[in-house]
């Protein structure tokens, strides 16, 4: 009886000391610190989850979001299916291929009151849905009907998509600074009236609802290198990432043709390293904001292959670069020497990537 009850006595010690050391600031810091970077996020995920059903004391100091703060989709049991299978058949493809990522119709709550809408998934990368079974959706409200916080498309990424408050911030400050940013902010979204675990980025989606009434730009051509993963390479990366050809778009004028025609050029430039051509195709007081702002994050994601967007504005004739980060800042590890170029080098998978030549000029 007595190593009974020492056994159980021991496990409730170690229970207490998990709980105070992983819920608190230093000991959440210190877990991450001893867990490798190559098993980090799962564990964590893990963890977290473990921690919480122990934490009693949240059903005592939770607090409740208010009705605006909730994001209510109604999905039918067709819709729920068809998501359990998406994911698989994109967990087989290794990525979100665009040709089977197919728009479909659901409802949507705005006010008090349910309206039509269209939903597909959110970006190409599985890592989430693989790691956590994690969900983010694009949503598209029909023009007839009212708008959501007077976004008619936006997206919604899940928590466990590497974001954070942090990530809201960095926007923000990205849209304050004078680039083409967007304002994020963090949801709690309920399906079917079921609220989810982890709470939702919101962000309004970059097209033309965006551009106008927060860039006031009305005659552009957006650029992106193609993101379908149907190759050799590494996920967002591609051997024609410095070739027009390699590139997708969208915009407002009937003419893009035109400002494919430039990005050749400018890609040319960039691959011949004409300085002079490279700058006069550029905003170049807005590139020089952009690269100084990219080197105080010192996070190279935004323009990292597929994840980069290049704005052709028709009443400029000139090029500017759209700041989107998704996940977090990087500390800054390299030399003083290096300081321009060190968030090029921020993340190693990524080092070396041929959209970042065209940045070295800075």
């Amino acid at each position: 009886m007595k190593v009974v009850f020492v056994t159980i006595g021991s496990a409730v010690i170690f229970l207490c000391l998990f709980l105070f050391t992983f819920n608190s600031v230093p000991g959440y810091s210190l877990v991450k610190r001893i867990i490798p970077d190559s098993i980090e996020q799962g564990a964590l995920h893990r963890l977290t989850s473990f921690s919480n059903e122990l934490d009693f004391s949240r059903f005592f100091k939770r607090g409740r979001l208010e009705e605006s703060q909730y994001i209510d989709l109604y999905f039918s049991k067709d819709d729920l299916e068809y998501i359990e299978k998406k994911k698989k058949e994109f967990l087989d493809l290794e990525y979100i291929k665009d040709e089977v990522n197919d728009w479909r119709e659901a409802e949507i709550r705005v006010g008090n009151k349910k309206y039509n809408m269209s939903y597909k998934f959110q970006g190409t990368s599985v890592s989430s849905i693989d790691r956590f079974s994690a969900n983010s959706y694009k949503i598209k409200l029909k023009k007839k009907n009212p708008y959501y916080s007077g976004y008619r498309r936006f997206v919604l990424i899940n928590y466990l998509e590497e974001a954070s408050i942090a990530t809201t911030a960095v926007n923000s400050f990205a849209l304050k600074f004078g680039l083409l940013g967007y304002e994020s902010k963090v949801v709690g979204v309920r399906i079917n009236g079921v609220v989810q675990q982890q709470p939702f980025f919101l962000y309004e989606d970059l097209r033309d609802e965006w551009l106008e009434r927060t860039h006031r730009i009305t005659n552009y051509t957006m650029l992106k290198p193609n993101d379908d993963w149907d190759r050799k390479e590494p996920s967002h990366e591609a051997m024609t990432d410095l070739y027009a050809e390699g590139y997708e778009h969208f915009g407002t004028n009937d003419r893009p043709e035109i400002a494919v025609g430039k990005l050749a050029k400018l890609l040319y430039a960039v691959r011949t390293e004409d300085i002079e051509e490279v700058k006069s195709l550029l905003d170049l007081e807005y590139a020089a904001k952009f690269v100084a702002f990219s080197t105080l994050i010192n996070n190279s994601h935004p323009v990292y292959g597929d994840n980069l967007r290049v704005l052709y504005d028709y009443v400029c004739g000139c090029f500017r670069f759209v700041y989107r980060l998704e996940d977090n800042v990087l500390r800054m590890p390299g030399s003083i020497e290096k300081f321009n170029s060190n968030w090029l080098d921020s993340i190693r998978s990524y080092q070396g990537a041929k959209t970042f030549q065209i940045f070295k000029f800075y």
